[in-house]
């Protein structure tokens, strides 16, 4: 794809400071998470990648791959530096943006609360709840309890939260999704990630699962906050973004 040359996307992503600057340099300040563009990259994706072909070997499959982390950093990006203000966290300055928007946070996002399997303990030893945001299906946000969106590639960050639950832009649109998005994870997912990821997994997500011990909805459990399951947990942070917007929506409105 020549979107690759255009960017300069490398054979591997690191997660170096340097690189990373370098690819979101590469995109126009005023890109915007909701622009019709990334709908037609996503098009050109499907189009190029039948069926079970992504998560074949291939420096294109795994530049492709791995660009869906440097959208979603170029896209917190965009949030930070047209919406966030001197005082506000991440999570404000999202709140502000999405004020214009629809979008959607049913997604429980399971595989973005991943603790250590061995004792349950949060990355970076900090207790985070994080929330998925889906605006127009391919773009998403993972926003941490803390107010910070969780990206792979942060510039200038060492935090092993971002590497561990990182947010990435979605090409497959539902039945495309498990085969675009999740399936190239293991062949085509970074190294940087990999090390980070070791030893860390999701709760078990079934309902039916709810008394095992890694259960998302199990509220004595290895995954368990505060006397909360994490599914409730995750519940009520949603609630409590969406009042966030409404918010922000009040404030543009007045």
């Amino acid at each position: 794809m020549d979107f690759m040359n255009l960017i300069g996307m490398p054979e591997e992503v690191t997660g170096e400071s340097r690189q990373t600057a370098q690819l979101l340099a590469a995109f126009d300040d005023y890109l915007a998470p909701h622009d019709p563009f990334w709908r037609e990259l996503a098009d050109v994706v499907n189009l190029a990648f039948p069926v079970q072909t992504s998560s074949q070997e291939g420096l294109l499959e795994r530049q492709v791959h791995q660009l869906r982390y440097v959208i979603s950093a170029q896209q917190a990006d965009y949030v930070r530096r047209h919406y966030r203000k001197d005082g506000m966290t991440d999570g404000q300055a999202l709140a502000s943006y999405l004020a214009q928007h629809r979008f959607w946070t049913w997604d429980l996002g399971a595989f973005h609360n991943k603790r250590r399997r061995s004792d349950g303990s949060f990355p970076d030893q900090l207790e985070r709840v994080n929330i998925k945001i889906i605006l127009h299906y391919h773009s998403e946000f993972i926003l941490s309890s803390q107010g910070e969106l969780l990206s792979l590639l942060e510039p200038g960050s060492n935090s092993q939260a971002g590497r561990i639950n990182t947010a990435s832009f979605n090409y497959g649109r539902w039945y495309r999704h498990q085969d675009l998005d999740v399936h190239p994870v293991g062949p085509h997912d970074p190294l940087c990630r990999r090390r980070a990821t070791k030893g860390y997994a999701s709760a078990k997500a079934g309902f039916f699962h709810w008394r095992l011990e890694n259960s998302l909805y199990n509220k004595r459990g290895l995954y368990a906050v505060g006397g909360q399951s994490l599914a409730q947990a995750i519940k009520s942070e949603r609630k409590r973004f969406r009042r966030l917007v409404k918010q922000q929506k009040n404030c543009h409105n007045e």
